[in-house]
């Protein structure tokens, strides 16, 4: 049996890949893991500089592992020995990793084929990594580990050997790795040169041997308008015949962290117009609005010194912001929160900016200057625990603390959700990304019956970072009703069988960080009223009338009403069921659920971005319904969408004679949960802890236990 803290590791490093076998448990099978982890296909490799990573897949094994390592309690020193191991094994991996790549973490700099280069140089709170390649305009990518601090960045200009690179300032700040591009403005005599480039990290600086092309260029200008003609902003990338990105020189562009990347595709957040120089050539252009509007694609000729125009109108789906329907994301680690200009290319109304720090309370910063009348730059907290799971909190005026005592890894979540809801906050769950286990690993959310049964937890982020390695891999497209036991169906089957026991949970989203780290690459859709703030947004998302997606907008109503109001029946009958689909990519199928089963779906053979369905429903008991979809998209480069496009309506009630559903099936199944939690109470840092848990904990099976004679669930299958 292996040590808990190893097969936590292994898990983590098993990623989606060992879903059909057991992970390997022993040291040989972990190098091996590691080994296969490491050979990547060379031709993917030398295309990175110009094509962007694409499918991440391989590399995530081994920063899931290096996650691992960081997060993992390590109590005797056994452990400590045995986790330093395997970190020096991850470490040894790594490095040959980047070797392969023709990239070396010792301070070298070495020249992919083709172009791109890379210069690790350590400093004095982290290491600064620089890949460079510059063409006209150009695009620096710069990579810094800097935990918890910052600094200003500067890169000074050239003016040597008949070449010329305006000088450029970029203040950063993190708490872990992050990329930031840095545009250039390049221009000389033309040729091909290799020139010194010097950056300056607070005391510590670089040169960077770089190669510069200067060809003869010409100026590329364009706006972004809706059909009415007012102007908008945008993401918009810019490539030329051979697959080279350009980056608007000038414009704030994304600072995206990433543990599984050190290389993002080049976009450019730009706002309502732009200008840049650009050799001559023919381009395409791409410009993407969020998931409310149609992405553009046009092509332009540029020649040598003339202006070419690029007028971009860019189509709505639909005006649903005039409806009220704004969308959110509520997790991202983003260092001092993301600009105005970000959430209206993105076209998110909110961004939550996630926050650690639970020693000690901190008011959470609201970034009023990136924020107007419909755009809120917030931020909110997480806990993060290696046994009681991950919850955030949100519309906090300050952060949750700890209990005092000592291992505040074994904090119950109820801890902090009662504090939370004190200051009139909301609780969002993470996944449930493993199955239960109440002594080891927090992404089985040990506590979710708990927290669901006493109230504690008003919305459930049922599509969240770690969901994208699965949505977005073509080796796991979806099929049948899309789940089939995949990873992180824990969560779905366990969000149906909390409301087949009465208890309905509002769904969230967010994006974190990771492979496509972008803003709202995940998001929640909510109906709001009012001005939007942080009060007006935590009141919406708990009432849970809205959809959380990836692509796909989705509704769902019951005679005419969304979910949150539901239907109540005097006695059986009939429900009418309204869907409606809209889309930027298409649609392949979509299902009503009824008490966690499919109850009818449509399957669209021509891959239509748009869908109404009318179903009448016979109602013999208390039910409740939801609406999915399942899409495809084959993005040209990874940060467009996900491949598999997803969407999922909050769930909506219907009462029968006043009667919520009740299932003794499922409710068995939670007493099971909390019975094992009850177990482990003792082991909880303090007699304070000990005594608090086993009340709740209690109460919570006191609600399940009721409904083990008083089945009301029409047509329930046991659950397994």
């Amino acid at each position: 049996m292996p040590h808990p803290v190893v097969a936590g590791v292994v898990g983590f490093l098993a990623g989606a890949a060992w879903l059909a076998g057991a992970p390997p448990t022993d040291s040989k099978a972990l190098q091996a893991e590691l080994a296969r982890v490491a050979r990547i296909e060379q031709d993917s490799l030398e295309r990175a500089p110009v094509r962007g990573w694409g499918d991440q897949e391989t590399l995530r094994p081994l920063f899931d592992l290096q996650h691992a390592l960081r997060h993992a309690e390590r109590g005797s020193q056994a452990e400590k020995t045995l986790l330093g191991s395997l970190s020096g094994r991850f470490t040894s991996a790594q490095n040959g990793f980047l070797k392969t790549l023709h990239l070396s973490p010792a301070g070298q700099i070495l020249f992919r084929p083709g172009g791109g280069a890379k210069v690790v140089t350590p400093y004095k709170h982290g290491r600064m990594e620089v890949f460079a390649d510059l063409h006209v305009p150009a695009a620096l990518v710069i990579g810094v580990l800097s935990p918890g601090r910052g600094g200003r960045l500067v890169c000074r200009p050239v003016d040597a050997d008949g070449v010329r690179i305006a000088g450029h300032e970029l203040d950063l700040s993190s708490v872990f790795f992050h990329n930031v591009v840095l545009p250039l403005t390049v221009s000389g005599s033309p040729g091909r040169r290799r020139v010194m480039l010097r950056l300056q990290l607070g005391k510590t600086s670089v040169s960077v041997p770089v190669v510069v092309d200067v060809r003869a260029s010409g100026t590329l200008t364009g706006a972004m308008v809706d059909p009415g003609g007012r102007k908008l902003w945008a993401k918009i990338l810019i490539e030329d015949t051979d697959g080279r990105l350009y980056v608007v020189p000038g414009e704030r562009n994304y600072r995206t962290q990433s543990w599984y990347a050190p290389w993002q595709p080049r976009f450019s957040i730009v706002g309502e117009t732009f200008s840049l120089p650009l050799p001559a050539g023919s381009y395409r252009v791409t410009a993407m609005k969020g998931y409310g509007w149609r992405d553009w694609v046009g092509s332009v000729k540029v020649e040598a010194d003339r202006a070419s125009d690029c007028r971009i109108e860019m189509q709505p789906l639909r005006d649903i912001e005039a409806e009220g329907w704004l969308c959110g994301d509520m997790h991202l680690h983003y260092p001092g929160g993301p600009t105005l200009g970000q959430l209206r290319a993105e076209d998110v109304h909110v961004a939550a900016n996630t926050l650690y720090s639970s020693r000690k309370a901190i008011p959470l910063p609201a970034y009023e200057a990136q924020s107007d009348a419909m755009h809120l730059s917030t931020s909110n907290q997480e806990i993060e625990h290696w046994i009681f799971g991950n919850v955030f909190y949100f519309n906090i005026p300050r952060t949750v603390m700890d209990p005092p005592g000592p291992r505040r890894e074994q904090t119950p979540m109820f801890h902090y959700d009662e504090q939370a809801h004190a200051m009139g906050g909301i609780t969002l769950r993470w996944l449930r990304a493993r199955p239960f286990s109440a002594t080891w690993h927090g992404q089985a959310q040990p506590e979710l019956a708990v927290s669901a049964a006493l109230g504690h937890m008003d919305v459930w982020s049922v599509l969240d970072n770690s969901m994208q390695s699965l949505l977005d891999s073509a080796a796991h497209p979806w099929t049948g009703d899309g789940w089939g036991g995949r990873l992180y169906a824990h969560t779905y089957r366990t969000w149906y069988a909390l409301a087949n026991c009465g208890l309905r949970i509002a769904a969230g989203a967010g994006t974190s960080y990771g492979r496509l780290s972008r803003i709202g690459f995940n998001r929640v859709y909510a109906k709001v009223s009012g001005k939007l703030t942080n009060a007006s947004w935590a009141e919406a998302l708990k009432r849970g009338d809205g959809f959380v997606t990836n692509g796909p907008l989705l509704w769902l109503r019951g005679n005419g009403h969304l979910p949150a109001r539901g239907v109540a029946l005097p006695g059986p009958g009939k429900v009418t069921l309204s869907v409606e689909v809209l889309s930027r990519h298409p649609v392949r199928r979509v299902e009503i659920v009824r008490n966690g089963e499919v109850l009818a779906h449509k399957d669209v053979p021509d891959a239509t971005r748009g869908l109404r369905w009318d179903l009448t429903a016979d109602v013999a008991g208390p039910a409740w319904f939801a609406a999915r979809c399942f899409g495809e998209h084959r993005p040209r480069y990874a940060h467009m969408g996900a491949r598999n496009q997803f969407a999922h309506t909050n769930l909506l009630f219907v009462t029968v004679g006043g009667k919520r559903p009740r299932s003794a099936a499922d409710a068995k199944r939670f007493v099971r949960e909390i019975d094992a939690l009850i177990q482990y109470a003792p082991n909880l840092p303090t007699q304070a802890l000990r005594t608090r848990a086993l009340a709740a904990y209690g109460k919570a099976r006191k609600y399940y236990a009721q409904q083990l004679s008083q089945e009301t669930l029409e047509n329930r299958k046991d659950v397994p």
